[in-house]
């Protein structure tokens, strides 16, 4: 019966992964091999899966729908090679384009995180919205954001540099990396929605 539900769990998988553009979620260097050392059918053991899980690093969002989840940024880390980061950074901005999202980076370098976003992603009409006193009213709510952090965390490693197109956060710690990613790209999204 255990056998049986582990084919099923590993089949459902594999339909999802087929599925995907991109996969969401970090993989640890060694849980491919504790994937399929858990769900792979027994006489499957060797089934290799790395190319799809080196290439796929974002759920699609049809998934996301059927899981009520918006992903908000892609996600890099340092250990990654710079072809496999580019890929990923080139393929987010794709989605982002057409979909006329924010295009939120997050990229890991060991347990410290920076955060990008830039406007590029929107069509050239909605370039009044980030210029001009709208542009400022942004910069001036993404520092605001950052203060908020830096002082409840006192931490004086982490910056922040709001230019007239683009958003810059470095050394973020590990535990609110992902929540000013987020915020981030909500605050766009509020922004783009209140000029529009």
């Amino acid at each position: 019966m255990l056998y049986q539900l582990q084919t099923l769990c590993f089949l459902r998988l594999v339909q999802l992964v087929q599925k995907v553009q991109l996969f969401c979620v970090f993989f640890p260097e060694n849980l491919e091999r504790k994937f399929l050392e858990a769900f792979a059918p027994r006489n499957q053991q060797k089934c290799n899966m790395s190319n799809a899980f080196e290439r796929l690093l974002f759920w699609q969002a049809s998934y996301h729908e059927e899981l009520n989840v918006k992903q908000k940024y892609c996600q890099t880390k340092s250990t990654q090679s710079q072809a496999t980061r580019a890929r990923i950074i080139d393929e987010w901005f794709s989605i982002c384009e057409q979909q006329q999202e924010p295009c939120i980076r997050l990229h890991w370098r060991g347990k410290r995180a920076n955060v990008h976003w830039d406007y590029l992603s929107y069509h050239h009409e909605l370039d009044e919205i980030f210029s001009g006193q709208k542009g400022d009213a942004l910069r001036s709510h993404i520092l605001d954001m950052f203060s908020r952090a830096a002082q409840e965390l006192r931490d004086t490693k982490m910056t922040c540099m709001a230019a007239r197109d683009t958003a810059d956060f470095e050394r973020l710690p590990e535990r609110i990396a992902v929540n000013i990613a987020a915020e981030l790209y909500d605050l766009v999204v509020r922004h783009v929605k209140r000029y529009t």
